[in-house]
């Protein structure tokens, strides 16, 4: 009786080795991004005249070679965006280590940090809603 269960025991250690090389195998090994939202105000934003300290977060983080995203529904400075036609952003933002800017983020000029957490008006967007 001692010999069948210790003979059940290693059939079913080698079955956990088994599905564990198995799993490990065919896993997507592909790591996921860290979703990163900065959230701020005007000096997150910043104006159409000056580049962001984003830009040297996303440079630092290139170099270190993280893998992440910036979130956010804004992607422009103040007094520019994306959207608009016809429109160089200034100072612009140049490419690092052959990538592009990402420049998602969720700051609002001239926000407070209560603006930023709770919403200006009613039905605003704010950090609830955006996490």
């Amino acid at each position: 009786m001692a010999f069948v269960r210790q003979s059940a025991q290693i059939v079913a250690f080698v079955l956990v080795i088994w599905t564990l090389s198995v799993t490990s195998l065919t896993a997507d090994i592909t790591p996921q991004p860290l979703q990163i939202t900065i959230v701020g105000d005007s000096v997150t934003q910043t104006s159409h005249q000056f580049r962001s300290y984003r830009y040297n977060l996303w440079t630092k983080l290139v170099d270190a070679d993280v893998v992440f995203d910036f979130v956010g529904t804004q992607d422009g400075n103040f007094n520019w965006s994306t959207s608009q036609d016809n429109v160089v952003p200034f100072p612009g933002w140049p490419d690092h280590q052959g990538l592009p800017f990402d420049r998602d983020h969720e700051a609002h000029w001239g926000w407070s940090s209560d603006d930023l957490l709770l919403g200006r008006d009613p039905g605003d967007p704010n950090l609830a809603k955006w996490l």
